[in-house]
C-alpha cells in the first residue's frame, strides 16, 4: 500500500497542478492537492478494507462502488445538506467525501463567494459558510488513518483459507 500512496502523491501533484491552473481555480493549490491526495488515499484504503472484509472478489467489486455511490449522494453536492432527510444526516457526518467537498468549496469560494440563488451566497446555499478548510482536510486524513487501521486489522486477523 505504501507504493500506491507514493505513486499517488507524485501523480496527484502533477494532476492537481494541471487541473488547478487549467480550470483557473481560486484558493490554494496546496489545499487542492492535499484534498485530492487525501481523498485518493481514502479510496485506496477503503478498497483494501472492503476487499479484506468480502468473502471473494465478486462481492468486493460490487460492494465498493455501491458504498461509494451512497457516499456521493450525501456528500452535499447531489443532495444539499439541508435537503438530506433528518434520519440520514448522520451518514453525511461519517462520509469522507462530504468533508473533502466542503474543503474544496471553502478553498474555492471563501475569498470570493458569489451570490447564487435567493440572495444566498454559494457557500450559504450549500450550507458550507464559515467552514474551516484545514479542519475538513484533517478529517479526511483522519478517515484515511481509520480505514488504514481497519484494513490492517482485518488483514492481520482474518483467515482466508477454506476448510
Amino acid at each position: 500500500m505504501t507504493a500506491e500512496v507514493g505513486v499517488a502523491a507524485v501523480g496527484s501533484a502533477l494532476m492537481s497542478s494541471v487541473v488547478f491552473y487549467g480550470a483557473a481555480l481560486k484558493g490554494s493549490l496546496l489545499v487542492f492537492w492535499m484534498v485530492y491526495l487525501a481523498t485518493l488515499c481514502v479510496g485506496i484504503t477503503m478498497a483494501y478494507t472492503i476487499a479484506a472484509l468480502s468473502p471473494n472478489m465478486d462481492v468486493a467489486n460490487a460492494a465498493l462502488p455501491t458504498y461509494v455511490a451512497t457516499l456521493t449522494f450525501v456528500s452535499g453536492f447531489i443532495i444539499r445538506f439541508d435537503n438530506i432527510p433528518v434520519w440520514w444526516r448522520w451518514y453525511s457526518r461519517v462520509n469522507p467525501l462530504a468533508y473533502a467537498f466542503t474543503a474544496l468549496m471553502a478553498n474555492q469560494f471563501s475569498s470570493h463567494d458569489p451570490h447564487f440563488i435567493g440572495g444566498k451566497t454559494l457557500l450559504e446555499y450549500f450550507s458550507m459558510a464559515g467552514q474551516s478548510i484545514w479542519f475538513n482536510v484533517g478529517i479526511v486524513w483522519a478517515f484515511f488513518a481509520l480505514l488504514l487501521a481497519c484494513a490492517w486489522l482485518v488483514l492481520a486477523t482474518r483467515r482466508y483459507s477454506r476448510r
